[in-house]
């Protein structure tokens, strides 16, 4: 529904804008500073939504409002706009890793005090899952960065595949041994970066 948001933005433009025009503006002033200190936007981007969604009628019902051609892209749009939605959110209804799981094999394996650092490309999610306190790794696994956290006080790393699919360095950091979470991979941090 881009082309039909753009149109819209355009429509409100010709009208001077309103107070659609103005909400819209004033989410994208607190948005852009925002989104510089956080990689999850889906929660304080909620308030623009019903915002975006005007936009985006006023542009369908322009279009409605035009030609016989015009009507048909407009339904067109409509048709292809859930399909389109399907494919880009198809990931999100693959078999997730069971949250349940993780958090009680958590609680057993790991003290409530410890520090962990976590491989999640989405940032604090999987801190969460576990409900422990720690560090995201987002983008790599890194010898130098988990060194870091676990000389800053981190005990657990926690990774998504077994420790000998990542470099072979990682294993001077922590005993070799996993620690099962349900599908993670829970390793001790070992003395080597505390000294």
């Amino acid at each position: 529904l881009v082309p039909l948001f753009a149109l819209g933005i355009y429509r409100l433009a010709k009208s001077r804008g309103g107070f659609v025009g103005w909400w819209v503006l004033a989410c994208y002033i607190v948005f852009v500073p925002t989104a510089q200190h956080s990689s999850s936007h889906d929660y304080y981007t909620l308030v623009i939504v019903p915002a975006l969604a005007v936009i985006t009628g006023i542009g369908l019902s322009w279009l409605f409002s035009q030609g016989r051609w015009q009507r048909i892209v407009a339904i067109i749009f409509i048709l292809a706009a859930p399909i389109a939605a399907q494919i880009r959110m198809a990931h999100r209804f693959d078999p997730v890793k069971s949250f349940d799981t993780i958090r009680t094999a958590a609680a057993a394996a790991i003290p409530r005090d410890s520090l962990v650092i976590v491989e999640d490309p989405t940032q604090s999610i999987r801190l969460y899952q576990l409900n422990r306190v720690g560090w995201p790794l987002r983008f790599g696994i890194s010898y130098t960065d988990v060194c870091d956290r676990i000389g800053r006080g981190g005990a657990y790393l926690i990774l998504d595949k077994p420790l000998s699919q990542y470099t072979d360095s990682l294993s001077l950091l922590v005993d070799t041994s996993a620690i099962r979470l349900g599908p993670l991979y829970a390793y001790h941090a070992n003395e080597h970066c505390r000294q």
